[in-house]
Parts: C-alpha cells; structure tokens; sequence
C-alpha cells in the first residue's frame, strides 16, 4: 500500500480557503486549491501544488465533470473540502456522486438545507426550544403591512438565503450587509418594497440590540456520533460593514454558556461535520441568542489553528480514519485582523462617533495574526497589493478620462 498522504481538494479559494490552506499545508498535507477567478485571496499559496480554475456553471452538470475528472486522476482518494454556502450546497446535493470519488465530511443533506434556509432554521430552533430572535416571514407586502403595525421597531430584513444569486442586486441598494435594519413602519414597507423587487425571499427579524462588540462565534467539528472532537470560540471586535458585516477583527475567547448552547443544539440535531454557529447577547436579559448556523468554514478560520484549534486537520484526518489528539486548551487573546476590511470599518465607525482615530490604531497593537500577510506564505499579501493597485489605477485612468 502506498503511505502517499490523500490530497486535500479547497473548493474556493477566498479568505476562507486560504485559511483552511495554509492550517493544512503547514502540517504537509498536499493541497489542491479550486479558484473562481486569480485574484481570489488564496489562488498564490505556496501550500497549493496545484490551484485550477473553477468557475461554478450555470449548467450544474458541467461542475460535476470537472469534479468527478479531478477524483479520477488523483490516488488515493482525495479529500473535498467546500467554502461558501454556493459550494457546500453543490457537494451536498450532489454527494452521491462525489463520494465515489472524494472523502467528504458534511451532516445529511437535510440538515445542510435546514440551517442554510434561515427560515427553516428558525424553526428548527423553536422545535428544540433554543434562543433565537423573533422571525416573521411574509409572502407579500399585504402580510408585511399587516406585521408591521403589530412587530416592535427596530427590527431587520434579511434574505432568507445568503448566497442568493440577487444578492448583489440587493447590495446594490443597501450595501454589502447581510441585514438591513428599519426604525419605524413606514421604512419597513419603503426598504422591504425595495429588496422584494429583486428578491422576494425575506424575513424580518428582532434587532438584538448591543454592539458588534456582542457577537460571538462558535466553530466546532463533530465526528460521526456527533461527539466534538474540538471547539473554538471567537468574539468580534470589529465587522465590515458596521453592524450587520462580517467579521473583520476578531478576538479568541471563552465563553462556556456559547459552549454549552452550540453543543446541545449541534447534538439534538444529529449534526456531524464542521459547524459555525453565530450568536448575539442580548444585554436587556443577557440571553445568548443564536443568528444563523453555517455548515462551512468561516471567514477567519486561520485564528482557530492559530490559538490551536486546527478543524480543517481534525477533519482531515476524521475521515480519513487517523488518530485525532484530544484538544482541551486553546489560546485566548489572539486576535484576527483583515486590515483591508478593517480600514473600511474604522471609516464607518468614526462617521457614527464610535471610534476614534488614536483608539483604532492604538486596538491595532497585540497579539494578532493577520488574514493575508504570513511570513512562511507572502505571496497572497503582496497578490492583494496589486489587485488593489490595478484598481486604484483603473480609477485614476477613469478620472483622467472625464477631464
């Protein structure tokens, strides 16, 4: 038999990817990465011996030959990890297939559609008595008409499903926020006119009140008997956007109640796989109340392996059968720093009179482990550097242009 280690294959190639990678290359696991485009985050790791482009077809079949030739030609049996609700649910719906030909670690195809529909998570969580925000889904405006004038305010609305292909559509109108909140009745029927026109699958929600500061993160891998094989859990300092972005500054933490909650619900469930619950505190009764589930890495899984945690290679060799060390002890006080998106951030904090100048630089010092720059990985940094050059001139040039 050969001792040749199988290769991981990462579906998508973003920030997510790229940690995902960089925890596996630097324990020797050999890497193929699957890039929608060159200028995704980790399309130059070094830790890739191989990255191929992948652009997810409209013709679904097309994905899965490309898939299904990549397994042929690789021995052993490669390993498939997806990032992205997208690619999740392609390997998900199409998992029979794929698993003649890739080691896949993913909970039932039920349990994948049920947590990335929010609205039958929602009612997933009800079933099993666990805290959620309050959640409305209306058919039509006549319905939302009729839950404004009964719902408090203020309150959010927000896909039903985040990777919507009217996504953008919806960006385009409110920005890139994964909710968009409203004060009063005449700004839901305005804002909720607005999106529907575009997407017409939304929910509104209770605003949980408290700052981005209150959103914590519990990410955990369970083995085929639902046992965690290890558990880690992040607080967000900062989000890109402000208050309804993505996690662009984050610390490592403790926080046995989210421990507690995340567990019990993954377990009652029948969960297996990797697993990202979000959570807000509610500071009116101090309740930890669950956001959304996510059946995938996140963005800033890096800091996870960072602090000691490494998921993607507990699941790497979980499914492999290997031996898996107990993991009881994670570092704390770690911090995770998109700077790109950060600086973004700091902008809209400052104009809202949350954060000054001198408080964000002096937040910058610590321990922290960046989302790009590695010294034993430089190249995606400086790959981002001239992206962002080959904008900036394209926009200069632009400019020139209309004088």
């Amino acid at each position: 038999m050969s001792n040749k280690k199988p290769t991981a294959v990462v579906l998508g190639m973003t920030l997510a990817g790229l940690g995902v990678v960089r925890s596996l290359g630097r324990e020797k696991i050999p890497l193929i990465g699957l890039a929608s485009n060159v200028w995704e985050e980790g399309f130059s790791s070094r830790f890739c011996k191989e990255v191929l482009n992948f652009k997810l077809s409209n013709h679904e079949l097309d994905s899965l030959n490309f898939l299904q030739n990549l397994g042929k030609r690789l021995e052993p049996k490669p390993a498939l990890f997806p990032t992205g609700d997208v690619n999740l649910l392609l390997v998900s719906r199409n998992r029979r297939m794929l698993e003649k030909y890739f080691y896949l670690t993913l909970p039932s195809q039920d349990i994948v559609e049920n947590i990335v529909d929010k609205r039958r998570f929602y009612n997933l969580a009800l079933k099993y008595n666990f805290p959620v925000p309050k959640t409305y889904v209306p058919n039509n405006l006549s319905e939302v008409e009729s839950l404004g004038k009964k719902i408090g305010y203020p309150c959010i609305i927000k896909p039903i499903y985040s990777h919507d292909r009217e996504k953008r559509a919806v960006e385009g109108i409110f920005g890139y926020k994964k909710a968009v909140m409203v004060t009063s009745f005449s700004e839901l029927m305005e804002k909720y006119s607005q999106i529907s026109s575009v997407n017409s699958e939304m929910m509104i929600q209770e605003f949980i009140e408290g700052g981005d500061d209150q959103l914590y993160s519990f990410h955990t891998y369970l083995n085929a008997k639902s046992q965690p094989l290890a558990i880690f859990i992040g607080r967000k300092l900062r989000t890109f956007p402000p208050q309804f972005g993505m996690g662009c500054f984050v610390e490592s933490v403790y926080e046995p109640v989210v421990t507690k909650i995340g567990v019990d619900l993954l377990q009652k469930i029948g969960y297996n796989g990797i697993a990202v619950i979000n959570f807000k505190r509610d500071p009116n009764d101090g309740q930890f109340k669950i956001l959304e589930i996510n059946g995938r890495f996140s963005l800033w899984n890096s800091l996870d392996a960072c602090c000691g945690v490494n998921l993607p290679l507990i699941a790497y060799r979980d499914i492999l059968g290997e031996p898996i060390p107990k993991v009881t002890y994670y570092k704390t006080g770690v911090r995770w720093l998109s700077l790109e998106m950060d600086l973004k951030a700091f902008r809209g904090y400052k104009a809202r009179h949350e954060l000054s100048t001198y408080k964000w630089l002096k937040s910058l010092i610590g321990k922290n482990t960046y989302a790009l720059f590695a010294w034993d990985d430089p190249l995606p940094f400086l790959h981002r550097i001239i992206y962002l050059m080959r904008i900036l001139v394209k926009k200069c040039l632009r400019w020139i242009l209309r004088k």
